[in-house]
């Protein structure tokens, strides 16, 4: 489509021959559009333009010739094939700026409303982020807390259960321990069973220091016609011990008055010691002794001319008391390893 010249080439190009009506004219028309271009502005200028290309060319693309009869023809030179309107035509439909407030001001709503929704949904999403990442950082702390719990109830646990093990690993200990003094106590018991077992079948003098032998069994003197023991005379309340283990079988005075206070043993072989004329008895009929217990102590009592203890040994299955069913004691202290 050809270019169209521009109003002012148009007007410089109008021949000077032109009539003073015909510069009124043109005057008003400029006027006119200059009124028109202020006004409206940069869009209102777009649009006349448009709408006065679309109104005034038609499908020629040439202005029309304005309906005026005095208006004077104007003469262009331009290049072949390009036609010029002679003269400005008065536009058939003013366009005004207030044909364009209402459209403008609609627009402006809506670009305002869509600028303030747009601006809500923002602080809607925003709120709503805010909200998420305060519900995230709950959610997280929660989670850290009852971490930490966790932690701290494990902690517990297996503080606790090495206290436990601790308390475990020393009451075994202890238990050890208890189990082993137990042995030694069993231990020592036993050794002191053995020395005691040993100490029964120890046989012992039934004095054993500060005396000396009186008479042997068989003597005879003005004192005796025959003499029935062995006679181991000391001082007054020494001390009178059992020859060999064994039973009690008479402690104290009796039938045999002669013997005074005495104490009678019966020995595992079944034979039986005597011992007579004791001041004190240390023991009870029915008691078991060992050899070397204390028995009683040396004394006058029974038929007696000095502090001494008579000694008699009576066979098995023999009741002691009678002097004549005694038997000669030596023999008997040799075989137990004794010595006079």
């Amino acid at each position: 489509m050809p270019r169209p010249l521009s109003q002012r080439a148009t007007a410089r190009r109008v021949s000077p021959n032109a009539t003073s009506a015909q510069r009124s004219w043109v005057q008003r028309g400029a006027a006119v559009l200059g009124a028109t271009v202020l006004g409206l502005g940069v869009a209102g200028s777009v649009a006349m333009t448009g709408n006065a290309q679309h109104a005034g060319t038609g499908s020629t693309g040439q202005l029309p010739a304005p309906s005026s009869p005095a208006t004077p023809s104007v003469s262009t030179s331009v290049a072949p094939g390009v036609k010029i309107p002679t003269s400005f035509d008065r536009r058939a439909q003013a366009v005004s700026r207030s044909n364009f407030r209402p459209a403008l001001a609609v627009d402006q709503v809506a670009a305002q409303r869509a600028t303030q929704l747009s601006s809500a949904g923002e602080r809607v999403q925003q709120t709503a982020q805010s909200k998420a990442i305060l519900k995230r950082e709950k959610s997280l702390s929660k989670a850290a807390q009852a971490t930490q719990k966790k932690n701290k109830e494990l902690k517990a646990e297996a503080a606790e259960k090495k206290r436990q093990e601790r308390i475990e690993r020393e009451r075994a200990k202890e238990r050890a321990e208890q189990r082993e003094r137990a042995r030694e106590r069993a231990k020592r018991a036993a050794e002191l069973a053995k020395r005691e077992r040993e100490r029964a079948n120890r046989p012992s003098l039934p004095v054993t220091s500060g005396y000396r032998i009186a008479a042997r069994f068989g003597d005879t003197g003005s004192w005796s016609r025959y003499h029935t023991g062995i006679d181991f005379s000391a001082p007054m309340g020494t001390t009178v011990k059992a020859i060999a283990g064994g039973v009690v079988t008479h402690a104290g005075s009796g039938s045999e008055s002669w013997a005074g206070n005495y104490v009678t043993v019966r020995h595992s072989d079944g034979k039986s010691t005597l011992y007579a004329h004791m001041s004190t008895v240390s023991v009870n009929e029915g008691e078991r002794v060992s050899g070397g217990d204390r028995v009683g102590a040396i004394g006058m009592t029974g038929r007696t001319f000095g502090p001494h203890v008579h000694v008699e040994l009576y066979p098995a299955g023999v009741k002691p008391g009678d002097p004549y069913e005694a038997v000669n004691p030596s023999p008997w202290l040799r075989d137990h390893g004794l010595k006079l």
